[in-house]
């Protein structure tokens, strides 16, 4: 079964990845959103 990601998901991701990078690093953030891709998989 293939995950269908929707308009509002992307957003969300978006916005965590924004969140994380700000409080972390932009690695960090990249690393933390390619983990939910993968784990959705």
């Amino acid at each position: 079964m293939q995950l269908k990601w929707t308009d509002l998901a992307n957003t969300d991701l978006e916005k965590i990845e924004t969140h994380i990078a700000q409080k972390n690093s932009p690695s960090v953030a990249i690393d933390v959103v390619m983990n939910i891709i993968d784990s959705s998989h």
